[in-house]
């Protein structure tokens, strides 16, 4: 008897420590819709993630794809609670700010992330709030210079202007026997266009905002508010209806052959290049910078980023998979599948991206120039206030002085109302 009761003990005992081997973790990572190519690639990540951790079930949780609904979502999530928060959240960077402004609602990563030093600064510094990482860039895209090098080499030019003078210079001598615009960009009220602006800015060694402080009102402010008008009113090398232009009707005007240049984002790049209409004419490089030696070519940073769920029971298993997801393997899949521009960079020299993917690894020298929106939550206030009073130049309504006073006072203002 006491040898069956034995038996019958070890064998509760075997498949109780065998059930606790089979418990396994709900890992939920939410996303904004995306298209069904990418869907895909992240089933296909998740499922390798599983393989190799068959202790983790991932949850996908499909968000829509508006950030404001997001956002609400996220809200009721961790504030109301009426709902229960995601482990993992992959957010656009437009979205993070006001999310990292919680500090109850993201993990600090930094503990967990250790080579940082191999990501964008750029991108990072997309991630960092009051001195602090709490969220991965995945993926990456910024503000790039499309331009059509047979026109260029037509008309004797051998590179791409990496000056605005230079782009004035080439774009007009080119226009006098091209029919076609010289520059065209998106400077109709839109987010495109408050990050055209910001390019200017930055390629004159221009500042928005740092901290609480207005500093656009300045002598590289005017400068870069007035080259932008100047486009348009003075040396004619932009139609006026860039000041309706949003960055679909800026690319649309490039790729049915009617600009020599063109300011878009890094993401239209596979499908300007693949157009038949600009094949083997088209080429991308770095947005232009003032003159002054000092100056350095900007580009406006667009990006994926994964964040953790500060009160998530399952940090640490959390961690695990935003490892995965932003690892040399999965970025270069979702590069060579999706044309995702990797966040890491020595992906920008790796074999299968350069032959599957080859715009992606011409975007090096972009990357290394990315800066970030100001991160504050008070953004998307700021970025209406600019949007008004670039325009109010673009159309000659107020001067640059006038404009940048304006905007100061009204920014100012935004940052009372926190």
């Amino acid at each position: 008897m006491k040898h069956i009761m034995l038996t019958i003990l070890l064998g509760l005992m075997f498949f109780s420590g065998c059930g606790k081997s089979l418990e396994k973790t709900n890992i939920v990572f939410s996303y904004g819709k995306v298209s069904v190519a990418e869907t895909m690639v992240l089933n296909d990540l998740v499922k390798e993630f599983e393989d190799k951790n068959p202790q983790i079930d991932v949850v996908l949780q499909e968000l829509p794809s508006n950030i404001d609904l997001q956002y609400k979502y996220y809200s009721e999530s961790f504030e109301q609670k009426l709902h229960k928060p995601p482990d993992v959240l992959c957010l656009d960077i437009m979205l993070f700010p006001q999310l990292a402004k919680k500090e109850e609602w993201l993990s600090f990563v930094e503990w967990f992330f250790k080579d940082k030093d191999k990501f964008f600064p750029g991108a990072l510094e997309g991630c960092t709030y009051q001195h602090g990482i709490y969220a991965i860039p995945w993926s990456v895209d910024g503000g790039v210079l499309y331009y059509r090098k047979d026109l260029l080499k037509k008309h004797g030019f051998l590179t791409p202007p990496k000056t605005f003078d230079e782009l004035i210079n080439q774009a007009r001598t080119i226009i006098l026997s091209e029919r076609c615009y010289g520059f065209v960009w998106p400077g109709g009220n839109s987010e495109d266009m408050v990050c055209t602006f910001l390019e200017f800015l930055w390629g004159n060694d221009g500042i928005l905002v740092t901290g609480n402080e207005v500093l656009v009102n300045s002598l590289w402010g005017r400068e870069s508010l007035q080259m932008m008008a100047d486009l348009i009113h003075k040396h004619g090398i932009s139609p006026q209806s860039v000041t309706t232009m949003d960055n679909v009707a800026a690319v649309n005007a490039f790729t049915s052959g009617n600009a020599v240049f063109l300011r878009g984002w890094s993401y239209s790049g596979p499908s300007i290049f693949s157009n038949p209409s600009l094949k083997d004419k088209a080429g991308i490089a770095s947005m232009p910078c003032f003159n002054d030696k000092e100056k350095k070519s900007a580009s406006c940073l667009q990006s994926e980023v994964l964040a953790i769920n500060k009160h998530s029971k399952y940090e640490k298993k959390a961690w695990l998979l935003v490892e995965f997801l932003t690892s040399e393997y999965a970025q270069r899949k979702r590069a060579i599948s999706i044309n995702k521009a990797p966040s890491r960079m020595d992906l920008y020299n790796d074999p299968q991206i350069k032959s599957n993917a080859p715009v992606i690894s011409e975007l090096y020298p972009v990357f290394m120039q990315l800066q970030p929106r100001p991160i504050t939550q008070q953004y998307s206030g700021i970025s209406k206030v600019v949007q008004g009073y670039v325009r109010d130049v673009l159309i000659q309504k107020l001067t640059p002085e006038e404009s940048l006073k304006k905007a100061t006072e009204d920014i100012e203002k935004v940052f009372q109302q926190q």
